[in-house]
């Protein structure tokens, strides 16, 4: 006697995705409010990360995490498909395998590279870079004969490992220059892992709204991606720049250290 197995797929209506995301931030927003006449004990200046620091310092954040949320909406659209979307190209097991393998061995040689690239470049023209890459993947996926190339993958791979430093070198240097403290580095940090996370699971709403059931459909999340890259770059040029002495001085150090710790074993 055979068994039938029934499979259900279970998915989240797309009125959750805004209730998450509303829930998420009201409780940010209301936690400082509850909880002041405890921080006020502890550190009176400081109740709340969103009001902490210089004014010039704040506008540049809220502009800065703005950013930030649009990169993480772009790099979320293009990781949201998997193996699904290997499965529409027509790929096979041992195909994916050989993409995923080549994609990782790629980011290995240029990944690695690519953070000497960044600091000889400055964080905003790194972000820059990142949104052109950005850009090229959504532009070529966009096109229903170039969504299943090999540069696709590598192009991907080497947006993903720039997301995680590119722009936190930026806001880093940015503490710095305007000589903010320790704990508002601490509390920016906190603010990006949160924006992130509100970024991804918003980019998952907006992916399933622009989505239909054939083929042709998967292509209008891309194209979002590619215009949100577009956004991103406009805006960014928008920022007032960043010297990039220090960042040149940083390369010389970067050869002393390989001349003298690789090539002569010091």
């Amino acid at each position: 006697m055979g068994m039938v197995v029934e499979t259900e797929e279970w998915v989240l209506t797309p009125l959750a995705y805004p209730l998450l995301s509303a829930a998420s931030l009201a409780a940010v927003l209301l936690l400082p409010h509850f909880s002041r006449p405890h921080a006020a004990v502890v550190t009176p200046s400081s109740p709340s990360p969103f009001d902490v620091g210089t004014t010039p310092f704040l506008r540049f954040r809220r502009a800065f995490l703005l950013l930030f949320c649009l990169a993480s909406v772009a790099e979320g659209i293009h990781s949201v498909f998997g193996e699904d979307e290997f499965v529409r190209c027509g790929f096979g097991r041992e195909q994916m395998a050989a993409r995923l393998a080549a994609a990782t061995a790629a980011v290995l040689f240029l990944g690695g590279a690519s953070g000497v690239v960044s600091d000889k470049l400055g964080p905003q023209n790194a972000c820059i870079f990142y949104w052109m890459l950005q850009l090229a993947v959504g532009a070529l996926k966009s096109f229903s004969g170039l969504r299943c190339a090999w540069v696709n993958n590598f192009i991907l791979a080497l947006a993903s490992s720039m997301f995680s430093f590119c722009f936190e070198t930026w806001i880093v240097l940015e503490h710095e220059k305007q000589g903010q403290n320790q704990d508002s580095l601490f509390d920016t940090f906190w603010l990006m892992t949160f924006f992130e996370s509100i970024s991804l699971v918003g980019s998952q709403g907006i992916t399933n709204l622009l989505l239909d059931d054939d083929n042709k459909g998967i292509l209008l999340p891309y194209t979002f991606a590619a215009l949100v890259s577009v956004i991103g770059i406009l805006y960014i040029r928008k920022a007032p720049s960043i010297s990039t002495a220090h960042h040149a001085s940083v390369i010389g150090s970067y050869q002393k250290s390989f001349f003298a710790h690789v090539l002569r074993g010091e």
